[in-house]
């Protein structure tokens, strides 16, 4: 679900008071976009998914990657009605609780 090495690498790479800053901004402007998407027309899907598919990369939530490749194949393809954004929602949410619950340890 996390790609915890990708977390590790960032946070060597920024440094743990930037990382943190990360996180934050992250979180925030994903579930700002999943919230814009769920009444968003399906044409702006395309562009929302590639954006939640980039931010979910840098940040290491592969399962949230995968899915938002998926959704945004599919609006590329025109293929709307396979893309369920309340499902994206419900996996963003279950690797955001896996990485803070992840992080909670690693800071214990």
């Amino acid at each position: 679900m996390i790609d915890w090495s990708a977390v590790a690498q960032l946070r060597g790479e920024i440094g743990e008071e930037d990382f943190e800053a990360v996180v934050d901004v992250f979180l925030e402007e994903v579930e700002d976009k999943l919230q814009e998407l769920a009444s968003s027309p399906t044409d702006a899907y395309a562009a929302g998914f590639h954006f939640l598919k980039g931010s979910a990369s840098y940040l290491g939530f592969h399962a949230l990657q995968t899915v938002c490749a998926e959704a945004e194949k599919s609006a590329r393809y025109g293929a709307y009605d396979t893309i369920d954004v309340d499902a994206v929602s419900a996996v963003y949410r279950q690797s955001r609780a896996h990485f803070l619950a992840g992080e909670a340890r690693s800071v214990s």
